[in-house]
């Protein structure tokens, strides 16, 4: 049952802080037995002594967490094979980063970290920023360089067909979510339910292109649920990012709709005259930033210009070249020329896909040797699925205690089809690779 010390100070801390009674106490599924065992033994017989009985609980809900991985084996200190925060945040990752990596598995299992996870995440958050720019640019397809050009306001119609379908697909994935979040915190399924939505929007979004009849409502009713999503997920950056770039999108359709059609666009000689102000202004924070590229921050500065370079402009139709540090050029694409562009980075978009599934094939195979190098007998001993689950096992390894408590018939079934299984791959596994040698 272990020593009682550390029992007894768990207990009276939270009878010190928190009181009598407790609605969740979280904490690592290793905590399970014997030590929240304990702590209800002592809390309650310290709350009603001879007088306890089966209803009078401490606290109502438990909440166990798996354990965090890292190349097969446990994070901790002892091994010294952890990340820290702030080594996770220097290596140019977000707080959302991580966050994302833990929404993708469920909190009871064992989070297993990895590039790959890293991965991941950022195509995540690629999907989502590239959904909400779709958004942004959605009805502004007309050319920033005619002088002529008159603002039109963004009018409000009768839903048709296919916007009704995507409102359907709305209300039908918020039910979706609610129910997986309901069913025991799953958020691996609300997140794919939410980018399987998102990727319905991106092709609701291409079917009306060019298209400035579509109803707004359908844009904001989409954005908005995601924006809800991802707040109650506490991606806080990613929220603040997006709510900003709505705010600027359904904003400027407003005052569209205010202005009268005779009110003229700036000319274009004074777009040209804030274009090169931004230019210049990039070209000198570029430049400053590369006199010392191991001054901290530097990187960061010039990975956002870049960024105003490569995607943000060119959704505006300007085109930037950086010809030396402090000097840069502009060219105004026309409406041909954007388009021409948007091709190329479609077929570069599609290789790059092609790469990272070829690359996510070998990692994939890579895992699978790794696993294979474990013998059936050392399965639950060894493999990362299983790894500090069993306390003891019988002498063709199989497990005969969990968390101290011997393993109910049930669960021993359950094991005994996961190791017909693997030593059904195992054998196939080893036999393939002796024929092909």
């Amino acid at each position: 049952m272990d020593r009682p010390g550390w029992h007894i100070e768990c207990s009276a801390m939270t009878h010190h802080v928190l009181g009598d009674k407790l609605d969740v106490h979280t904490g690592g599924v290793d905590l399970r037995f014997p030590h929240h065992n304990n702590e209800i033994a002592l809390c309650e017989a310290h709350n009603y002594g001879p007088q306890c009985e089966h209803d009078k609980e401490w606290c109502k809900h438990f909440v166990h967490f798996g354990h965090l991985y890292i190349r097969g084996r446990k994070m901790s200190k002892s091994l010294k094979n952890f990340i820290s925060v702030k080594d996770f945040l220097n290596d140019g990752h977000t707080a959302d980063h991580f966050r994302l990596i833990c929404l993708q598995f469920k909190y009871r299992s064992n989070l297993i970290y990895s590039e790959d996870r890293v991965r991941d995440a950022e195509v995540v958050i690629t999907r989502l920023r590239c959904f909400f720019r779709n958004v942004m640019a959605y009805g502004s397809n007309r050319d920033i360089c005619s002088s002529d050009t008159k603002i039109k306001g963004i009018k409000s119609k009768r839903c048709e067909k296919q916007d009704l379908e995507v409102l359907d697909a709305l209300f039908t994935t918020q039910a979706q979510v609610d129910e997986g979040l309901l069913d025991d915190l799953d958020t691996p399924r609300a997140l794919s339910l939410v980018l399987n939505l998102i990727s319905r929007g991106n092709t609701y979004l291409l079917a009306h292109r060019g298209d400035d009849q579509a109803p707004e409502e359908v844009l904001i009713a989409l954005t908005s649920y995601v924006l809800e999503v991802l707040d109650l997920f506490g991606l806080e950056g990613l929220h603040a990012e997006f709510s900003a770039m709505m705010r600027r999108r359904f904003t400027v359709s407003v005052k569209k709709q205010q202005l009268n059609e005779r009110d003229e666009l700036v000319s274009r000689d004074e777009q040209e005259a804030l274009l090169y102000s931004l230019i210049k202004f990039r070209a000198a924070v570029r430049e400053e930033a590369l006199r010392d590229l191991n001054q901290s921050g530097n990187m960061r500065i010039l990975a956002l210009c870049d960024t105003l370079r490569n995607e943000e402009l060119p959704q505006l139709g300007i085109q930037v070249e950086d010809l030396a540090p402090g000097s840069s050029v502009f060219k105004l694409l026309s409406l041909e020329e954007r388009e021409a562009v948007r091709r190329v980075e479609s077929d570069e978009q599609e290789i790059k896909t092609d790469g990272e599934a070829a690359l996510e094939l070998r990692n994939k195979q890579q895992e699978l040797e790794m696993l294979m190098q474990i013998a059936p007998s050392d399965l639950f001993r060894k493999s990362p699925e299983f790894a500090d689950r069993f306390n003891m096992f019988d002498t063709n390894g199989f497990p005969t205690l969990e968390n101290g408590e011997p393993i109910k018939k049930s669960q021993r079934k359950k094991l005994a089809k996961k190791l017909a299984k693997y030593e059904k791959s195992y054998m196939k596994y080893w036999k393939t690779r002796d024929n092909g040698q």
